[in-house]
């Protein structure tokens, strides 16, 4: 895993989608990671005319879908769904 990426394992790319929303930012893509044994998904972010990338690590369970607050996140997912088998949850906040 790059560690140039914030990795957040305490939170679910929902939260983290959530959070980073609020500071006018659009989405640039998902990549997923490999850490051993743990799945780690990238997201890469435009904020502030930079792109960011924060790093969400996912387990076994369905992952909270992001595209309520990015729609271009859709397209991610339905990638990483077919490359991967991941399984992404509507949310519904």
């Amino acid at each position: 895993m790059d560690t140039n990426n914030p990795l957040f394992s305490w939170l679910s790319p929902y939260e983290l989608a959530g959070m980073i929303r609020s500071l006018d930012s659009s989405l640039v893509n998902i990549e997923s990671e490999q850490s051993g044994d743990e799945l780690i998904l990238v997201y890469t972010f435009a904020m502030a005319g930079k792109a960011q990338r924060f790093a969400v690590k996912v387990g076994d369970a369905p992952v909270p879908s992001i595209v309520q607050l990015y729609p271009a996140a859709r397209t991610f997912e339905e990638a990483l769904e077919q490359a991967l088998g991941l399984v992404f949850q509507p949310q519904d906040h």
